[in-house]
């Protein structure tokens, strides 16, 4: 059982929510901010006293700001709108006319057409960069797992929300679609971190030569996830 609440925290003139939510099973209190949403939520005991959340979140009110303010707003699918594909900036562009997405890429402009009508635009866009991601995820795991004599058991692409992939020890992997958004070199990397699982089970030096080894560029990957990563 748990139940909610909302508190607002104000920052230099700015307004917080912070979802509240007791929980029988908690002992202390946890904040933290939803990555995806930018919501910012607060866990505590049953019972616990309100005066003493409201002093802890005003002792850590600039924590709940910088947190909220570093996740980037939503951004829809729409015409005109710019999305990155492939590490590149592109244009979304709507047509009322055949089904199908066009790709154009030359000097001057980026575009992807989306040809549908105009209620479908979104979710077309959405499954054409998730096709893309499965079949570049595809390869490259095959490849990798080839190289490393490590075969998986299966793959899946999905919308995660902490995390850009992951391995189990009965060798399944699982990728964000998201990562189609990112550079090649980034992507690569990111399928050669978990591929390189099928062998090592933790980060120790061996796991991560295995995934220098499997990847183009690691150090580079890595610097555009710690700026770009959002």
């Amino acid at each position: 059982m748990k139940a909610r609440d909302t508190i607002t925290v104000t920052v230099d003139d700015k307004e917080y929510a912070v979802i509240l939510t007791a929980r029988r099973t908690a002992r202390r209190l946890t904040l933290r901010v939803d990555n995806k949403t930018g919501q910012a939520h607060l866990s505590h005991p049953i019972r616990y006293a309100r005066h003493r959340i409201i002093d802890f979140l005003e002792n850590h009110k600039t924590w709940i700001e910088k947190h909220v303010t570093k996740v980037p707003d939503t951004v829809v699918f729409a015409p005109d709108v710019r999305i990155l594909f492939e590490g590149k900036e592109f244009t979304l562009s709507h047509v009322h006319a055949r089904r199908g997405i066009h790709v154009e890429e030359d000097t001057l402009s980026q575009t992807i057409t989306a040809h549908c009508p105009e209620e479908r635009f979104g979710r077309a866009i959405e499954m054409f960069l998730k096709k893309e991601a499965e079949q570049a995820i595809y390869y490259l795991a095959r490849q990798k797992a080839e190289t490393l004599g490590k075969p998986f058991e299966s793959i899946a692409v999905r919308d995660t929300k902490s995390r850009w992939g992951s391995c189990t020890s009965k060798g399944k992997l699982s990728f964000s679609w998201r990562l189609i958004m990112a550079p090649d070199y980034v992507l690569d990397y990111l399928v050669a971190h978990e591929v390189a699982h099928l062998k090592h089970m933790n980060h120790s030096p061996s796991f991560w030569q295995t995934c220098a080894n499997l990847s183009q560029d690691m150090d580079k990957a890595k610097l555009w996830l710690r700026k770009s990563g959002n």
